[in-house]
């Protein structure tokens, strides 16, 4: 500890060292070998899913609980409460931008998988019957394109007991 006066509450609080985060990812590693091995068909792989996270759950409890100690203690401060304060404001608005530009990417993806061969098929396919098109034209005719390319697709995959692996596939 950094104060120097007895019995006041520290500037900043150094922590011991801890056995949580080597357990902690000990816990997602049994977490993540059975999630493989469970999708990948080995049944003991689903009991060590369940260890795993009761495993990890249970470390974040006792770590949660010796922090919750060390702050009824009265070993963290002013500057540290605002630090932790900061430490999760920041966090939360990580977790936002990361999820935003997730789906966005995600959206952006299915909109192309739509988009890019429709517009080959209105380019290559079609084009060619219509030669003398304004541009106009050619684009009410490439929106014509996309939504029956999204009714189609649409159909196909309601109207399929395929996997999305083995549409993609096919």
């Amino acid at each position: 500890m950094s104060s120097t006066t007895h019995g006041t509450t520290p500037y900043y609080f150094v922590p011991g060292p801890s056995r949580h985060p080597a357990m902690a990812a000990l816990g997602l590693f049994f977490v993540i070998l059975g999630a493989g091995q469970w999708v990948n068909g080995a049944d003991w792989g689903k009991y060590s899913l369940a260890f795993g996270l009761v495993f990890f759950l249970g470390v974040l409890f006792q770590w949660f609980s010796e922090s919750v100690s060390e702050s009824e203690a009265g070993q963290y401060g002013r500057k540290i409460d605002l630090s932790f304060r900061w430490s999760m404001s920041w966090f939360i608005f990580s977790e936002v931008m990361f999820f935003g530009a997730l789906l966005s990417a995600i959206k952006s993806c299915a909109s192309a998988t739509l988009l890019a061969p429709s517009v080959t098929f209105a380019e290559n396919i079609l084009k060619p019957f219509f030669p003398n098109q304004t541009d106009k034209q050619f684009l009410m005719m490439m929106r014509i394109v996309v939504l029956i390319f999204t009714v189609l697709v649409t159909l196909f995959a309601m109207n399929t007991d395929a996997s999305i692996y083995k549409m993609v596939e096919n």
